[in-house]
């Protein structure tokens, strides 16, 4: 359920989505331009009130992933192969 990456404990992807929606800790709440930023950028400005570590990031109530949080930055930790068929209206 969790490995070992560094000095932190990364959940599994198979954990996040049998589990993510249980958690109430290291969860980051993302708004949808917020979301589009970090997917674009695969790193967000953000300061939290969360320890430095893996997180469970969220859009709308909606379970994303898995991000790395770092003291002032959100660090994206989604797949590129779930991040690239995504379109935002923008790219239109």
């Amino acid at each position: 359920m969790l490995r070992q990456v560094g000095k932190f404990l990364k959940p599994t992807t198979a954990a996040l989505q049998t589990f993510g929606h249980l958690a109430t800790r290291n969860r980051v709440e993302l708004t949808a331009a917020q979301l589009e930023a970090l997917l674009r950028a695969k790193t967000l400005p953000l300061s939290l009130t969360l320890e430095p570590g893996y997180v469970i990031l969220a859009c709308e109530g909606h379970l994303v992933g898995c991000g790395l949080y770092t003291p002032g930055r959100l660090h994206s930790q989604l797949p590129q192969r779930h991040v690239a068929p995504l379109r935002f209206e923008s790219d239109d």
